[in-house]
C-alpha cells in the first residue's frame, strides 16, 4: 500500500513539474515573439527557447520550397553536431519525404515520432539521429495564408517525450510563430515602402494606413480609418470591388491599374497590387498602390516620339535603301560586262552600307516605347537568338531559368546584339554565357574584355573597336533597355571578358 502511495505521489510530482516546464516554455516564447523585429530574430530565438528546456535536445525551423520540394534549414539551436548537414528532407514521394517534417508539410498537421529506433519512416535519417542522442522527435508545420511556410522540428532525449498536451503546446507555438512572421512581414511593408499601403478587409473597411497613404491622398490617419476603399477608388464601385476581391485566393496577388481620388477630388493613376492574407484568423487584404502619374506622362512622349520616329523610319527605308538597290544593280550588270580590281572594295562598301542601313532602323525601332509585356522564358529566347546571329565556332552556356515580363522582339534584338557584339570583338572561340541576376540578367563572355575608361562610352552610337562594325549595335541593346524601363552596365567578367548587366527588370523565377 506504501508503495502505490508513493508511486501516485512520484507520478503527481512528476506531471507538475512537466506543466510548470511547459508554462515556462510558453511565457518564454512570448516575450521572443513580442520583441522580434525579423523573420530570423523569430525562427533562431524559438529554437533557443525549446532547445534550452529539458527533456528537448534540438530544435531547427526548415522553410518549405514548393518549387524544389524540399526544406531547407533556417535557423537551429542545441545538440547539433553537424546533423543538418548529413540530412536531406524533401515533400515529393521519395523515401526522403515519409519522415515527419515532409508528412508535416503535405498534411498541415503536427507529426511525431515517439521511438526513432523503431520506426521505419525514419531509416534515412536513424543513424544520425541516435548518435546525436535524439530518442523521439515532432514536427509543427507553420502556416500562413493557408500555406506551409515552414516546419518547427523538436528532438528529445527519451522516446515517448511528446504527449498530447506537449504537441497542443508546440502546435499553439507554432501558430503564434507564424503569426508573428506575417506581423512583421507587414510591418515591413508599412515601414519602408514608397507605395500607399491599405490593410482592409472584404467589405472594403481600411483598418491601417501607412504615411504614404496619407501623403497620397490628402487624409488624416484617422479619417481613413472611417472610410471604405470605395471612397478612394474612382473607377470601382462598391459592388465591383467586392466582386474583384472575391475572385483573389489566399496568397495570391492581383494587380490592375485604374485612378484613386483624393480629399480635395482630384485623380491621379495607379498601379494597385492586392493580397489576401488571414490575419489572426479573419480574412484581410493588403493593398499597395504606386502613383504612376510620371510613367502614364512618359507613355504617352514616348507614344508621341514613336509617331516621329515612324515618319523616320519610312524616310531611311525609301531614299536610302533605293538608291542603294539601283546602284547594286548597275554594279551587277558592269560586273557581267568587265573586269576591274575595284568592284571588290564597291561590293564591300554596298555591304556595309546595307548593314548601317539596317542597323539605323534596328536602333530607330529600339528607341520606340515597348509594345506588349508578356511573360519571355529567357533560355528559350537566348537559344532562339543564337540559332540566328552567325556565330562560326563560339560556345553558349546557358544559366538561366527565369521568366521575364518583356517585349519579346525588343528584348530579342537586345540579345541579338549583345552575341553579335561578344562574336565579333571577342574571336570564333569566344565562350558566351547567359544567367541570372536578382533583379534581371547578364551576358557575358571570356573574350579580350573592354578597358575601363572605354567603358562610359561603348553605349554611343558610332562606338566600335571592330573593323567592320557600325558602331549601333550596343547603342540599340542600351536604347530597348530604356523603353523597358531597365539599366544596361558593362563590367568585367571573372574570366576578364565583357559582362553587360540589365537590372531593374521584372522577374520571376518560379
Amino acid at each position: 500500500m506504501w508503495d502505490t502511495e508513493k508511486s501516485s505521489t512520484d507520478a503527481t510530482t512528476q506531471h507538475a513539474a512537466r506543466l510548470e516546464r511547459l508554462r515556462r516554455v510558453v511565457a518564454d516564447a512570448h516575450k521572443v515573439l513580442l520583441r522580434a523585429e525579423t523573420h530570423s530574430q523569430v525562427k533562431q530565438q524559438i529554437c533557443e527557447v525549446i532547445s534550452d528546456t529539458d527533456p528537448y535536445l534540438f530544435a531547427w525551423f526548415g522553410e518549405h520550397d514548393p518549387d524544389a520540394q524540399t526544406v531547407e534549414p533556417q535557423a537551429a539551436a542545441g545538440i547539433e553536431e553537424g546533423y543538418l548537414n548529413t540530412i536531406e528532407i524533401t515533400t515529393d514521394e521519395q523515401a526522403t519525404a515519409q519522415g515527419p517534417t515532409g508528412q508535416a508539410v503535405r498534411t498541415r498537421e503536427t507529426v511525431v515520432e515517439q521511438e526513432i529506433a523503431e520506426t521505419p519512416e525514419y531509416v534515412p535519417w536513424r543513424e544520425a539521429a541516435l548518435d546525436r542522442g535524439y530518442q523521439s522527435s515532432a514536427a509543427i508545420p507553420v502556416s500562413r495564408d493557408n500555406s506551409v511556410l515552414g516546419v518547427l522540428n523538436v528532438y528529445a532525449d527519451h522516446p515517448h517525450a511528446f504527449d498530447d498536451e506537449e504537441q497542443e503546446l508546440l502546435a499553439d507555438l507554432a501558430a503564434d510563430t507564424g503569426r508573428t512572421l506575417d506581423r512583421i512581414r507587414l510591418t515591413i511593408i508599412n515601414d519602408t515602402s514608397p507605395d500607399a499601403t491599405i490593410l482592409h478587409d472584404a467589405q472594403g473597411t481600411i483598418y491601417d494606413v501607412n504615411q504614404q497613404t496619407i501623403e497620397n491622398f490628402g487624409y488624416t490617419r484617422e479619417q481613413l480609418h472611417s472610410m471604405k476603399i470605395s471612397d478612394i477608388d474612382d473607377d470601382y464601385d462598391q459592388e465591383e470591388l467586392a466582386s474583384l476581391w472575391a475572385d483573389i485566393n489566399f496568397g495570391e496577388r492581383e494587380t490592375i491599374e485604374g485612378h484613386h481620388r483624393r480629399a480635395d477630388g482630384s485623380t491621379f493613376p495607379v498601379e494597385v497590387s492586392i493580397r489576401k492574407i488571414d490575419l489572426d484568423g479573419e480574412k484581410r487584404f493588403v493593398t499597395l498602390s504606386r502613383d504612376i502619374t510620371v510613367r502614364k506622362e512618359r507613355e504617352r512622349q514616348l507614344q508621341r516620339e514613336r509617331e516621329r520616329l515612324d515618319e523616320f523610319a519610312g524616310v531611311v527605308s525609301h531614299d536610302l535603301r533605293n538608291p542603294l538597290n539601283v546602284a547594286e544593280g548597275r554594279l551587277a550588270l558592269a560586273m557581267e560586262d568587265c573586269e576591274s580590281e575595284h568592284f571588290g572594295p564597291v561590293v564591300r562598301a554596298h555591304k556595309r552600307m546595307g548593314t548601317l542601313i539596317d542597323d539605323l532602323l534596328s536602333l530607330t525601332r529600339a528607341e520606340e516605347s515597348a509594345g506588349e509585356m508578356e511573360p519571355v522564358t529567357l533560355a528559350d529566347l537566348v537559344v532562339t537568338c543564337w540559332q540566328t546571329v552567325e556565330t562560326t565556332s563560339a560556345e553558349l552556356v546557358v544559366e538561366t531559368e527565369t521568366t521575364i515580363q518583356a517585349d519579346t522582339l525588343r528584348l530579342r534584338q537586345l540579345l541579338e546584339n549583345l552575341v553579335r557584339n561578344a562574336v565579333e570583338h571577342g574571336g570564333e572561340e569566344i565562350t558566351i554565357t547567359v544567367g541570372d541576376l536578382p533583379d534581371g540578367f547578364y551576358v557575358e563572355d571570356d573574350g579580350p574584355g573592354i578597358p575601363e575608361d572605354e567603358r562610359g562610352s561603348i553605349f554611343d552610337a558610332g562606338y566600335s573597336t571592330a573593323a567592320d562594325g557600325t558602331g549601333l549595335g550596343l547603342s540599340i541593346v542600351r536604347e530597348v533597355a530604356e523603353t523597358h524601363g531597365w539599366e544596361i552596365e558593362v563590367a568585367e567578367s571573372e574570366s576578364g571578358g565583357a559582362r553587360f548587366e540589365a537590372t531593374g527588370v521584372n522577374v520571376n523565377y518560379e
